[in-house]
């Protein structure tokens, strides 16, 4: 899943499961609410710049047309609880169609639910909320092999 930084940057590379511009990656935030987003959004931008190319969905049904429109997702941030209540349900669906993206489920749960949400989900890792800006970060770093 690691880009090749010795090239140039306007070719195309093969990054999680997608092609996308080097030294960028797409990032899909879903089911969070406004200033969840907001506050998401910002320690993102802060940390990886232009090296992330952010997308947002409310619901599972904008979540799934947006990786359709977008096919190359590296990287979904997805609330576990979902407006219409599909988040824990749309991990695998998700994985079907791109089975290389990574996908960290956002919860408020305890830990051994955690375990057992990622284990049924296709999840990569859980970032409890509120979103703790070292957790977000070293678990993108590590879920996408991020050296910055």
């Amino acid at each position: 899943m690691r880009k090749d930084d010795s090239s140039d940057s306007s070719e195309k590379k093969y990054i999680g499961g997608s092609f996308s511009t080097a030294n960028q990656y797409s990032l899909l935030i879903a089911g969070v609410d406004e200033m969840e987003f907001i506050l998401t959004r910002e320690i993102i931008f802060r940390e990886f710049g232009d090296n992330m190319r952010i997308f947002r969905a409310s619901t599972a049904v904008q979540t799934i047309k947006t990786c359709r429109e977008h096919g190359n997702i590296d990287l979904i941030l997805l609330d576990l609880n979902l407006r219409d209540n599909e988040g824990e349900r749309i991990g695998r669906q998700l994985k079907s169609m791109n089975p290389n993206v990574v996908i960290l489920g956002l919860t408020n749960h305890t830990e051994q639910e955690k375990n057992i949400k990622i284990a049924e989900n296709g999840l990569r890792d859980v970032v409890s909320k509120p979103i703790s800006r070292e957790k977000l970060v070293n678990c993108i770093n590590k879920s996408l092999d991020i050296n910055h």
